[in-house]
């Protein structure tokens, strides 16, 4: 669909066609021709283009989300293990816990300081 702009700018080079005496140096009237033939593309292609870091916010949400899920999935599986006993799951149910407790923050304080 035309915007009122493209519909003047089509109406100009038509006319400019019609007249020779408007259609000046060079071969303006030709380029004006390409370039409205592009302007369609060239506007759809900017209204994707402003999509993107809109869908790209959607995408990390919807990642963050699964993997919050995924490693909540780790700590319940985890904390089973570690009532039978298996090892190494003890580590692991408390550093996930670690991470549940600070909402999800990946600034996790270190045991000790190194100065």
């Amino acid at each position: 669909m035309m915007n009122d702009a493209e519909n003047l700018v089509e109406k100009c080079l038509d006319f400019a066609y019609t007249e020779p005496g408007l259609q000046g140096r060079g071969n303006i009237v030709e380029e004006g021709t390409k370039d409205s033939n592009v302007s369609p593309f060239a506007n759809r292609s900017r209204s994707e283009l402003a999509q993107l870091p809109r869908n790209d916010s959607r995408y990390a949400q919807l990642s963050g989300s699964e993997a919050y899920g995924r490693g909540s999935e780790n700590l319940s599986e985890s904390k089973i293990q570690r009532e039978y006993r298996c090892a190494g799951s003890k580590a692991i149910v408390d550093e996930l816990g670690k991470l549940f407790k600070q909402g999800g923050s990946d600034n996790i304080e270190p045991k000790s300081k190194i100065t």
